[in-house]
């Protein structure tokens, strides 16, 4: 039983050949839309879309920083033309035989982080603000035709923006592959970790609980 959540849903309405489109979607009405575009022989994209009345770009940042500060795959937030924020993969490491990735999120003087955990057959995303759970990305892992849905549950409407950024930045680093036409297939993806302090991070009763951190 979910008690208090909102529920967001990012519906994938079509991949091309470098580029795919998404609507957001809450009760069934849409609130926004993202296209996503590619380009020959790179990995990254742009990303521009809508939500309520705010429109917004994540664009690729082509920098890489090392030592203490690493970031990989760096894109910036855009908001009417001015940089408001950045999303990153970095890595924290414990010690020589403990360290996992993480995408790290700067937002409005805000820091989020956005934790993907494998189980095998399924997959969650936690995210969180200041050592708090604000947000969960649930999705499947058989995919068909190439077309990805998330669904997104939210404690406060205050952080439904960034946990959408963050949903699409998850897309274009982990699924979107231009340069590759979608077509009819089904796609098992199996991932499993094994990292006790990675795994502490996802509370299966989260949602049911109406995100309470407990």
């Amino acid at each position: 039983m979910v008690i208090d959540m909102n529920k967001i849903l990012l519906r994938q309405k079509n991949k091309e050949m470098y580029s795919a489109e998404f609507e957001i979607l809450e009760n069934d009405n849409v609130i926004g839309k993202a296209f996503i575009k590619g380009k020959l022989s790179s990995m990254d994209a742009i990303v521009d879309g809508t939500f309520h009345n705010k429109n917004f770009t994540l664009k690729f940042v082509n920098k890489v920083l090392t030592g203490s500060n690493k970031k990989f795959r760096p894109y910036n937030i855009i908001e009417n033309k001015n940089i408001t924020g950045e999303i990153f993969q970095t890595v924290f490491k414990k010690n020589f035989f403990s360290k996992y990735e993480y995408i790290k999120c700067n937002y409005n003087e805000e820091e989020f982080k956005l934790y993907s955990i494998g189980f095998g057959d399924k997959q969650v995303c936690v995210i969180y603000k200041n050592d708090i759970q604000i947000s969960q990305i649930e999705f499947s892992n058989v995919i068909y035709n190439d077309l990805h849905d998330y669904t997104i549950y939210i404690k406060d409407d205050d952080n439904t923006f960034i946990s959408i950024l963050l949903t699409y930045y998850l897309y274009v680093i982990g699924k979107f592959k231009p340069g590759v036409k979608a077509s009819k297939s089904v796609v098992k993806y199996y991932q499993k970790d094994s990292n006790k302090d990675l795994i502490s991070k996802y509370d299966p009763d989260w949602i049911s609980k109406g995100g309470l951190n407990e």
